[in-house]
């Protein structure tokens, strides 16, 4: 699926929040396209901490959050706490699906 495909993983994984940063600075260095990159760029998101909203690297990110109109500090991604744990939590979840995908494509353990 995502072997043969390496167009369909980039842009499945450029559509993840902070993954597609990533994804845009690969396709600037001309990167985008390469496998071992890809799943470089998985990896570091995988072992991140920041889908969790109370994480340092969070906070990097977006800021001292709490207290301040979040339709601003979370904007385009959500207008409130509970809209953005939730896309985190999908986010999350899709990047671990592609990642056990392509172990299973690979045929890695």
């Amino acid at each position: 699926m995502y072997i043969d495909n390496i167009k369909k993983l980039h842009d499945e994984l450029k559509q993840l929040i902070f993954v597609g940063g990533d994804i845009e600075a690969a396709d600037s260095d001309g990167q985008g396209y390469d496998l071992d990159n890809l799943l470089s760029i998985i990896n570091k998101w995988l072992n991140s901490s920041i889908w969790n909203m109370k994480s340092d690297e969070f906070r990097m990110q977006f800021g001292d959050w709490e207290d301040k109109d979040l339709s601003d500090v979370f904007w385009p991604y959500a207008d409130t706490e509970i809209e953005m744990k939730d896309k985190l939590r999908k986010d999350y979840n899709k990047l671990i699906r592609i990642d056990y995908k392509l172990k299973e494509e690979l045929k890695v353990k």
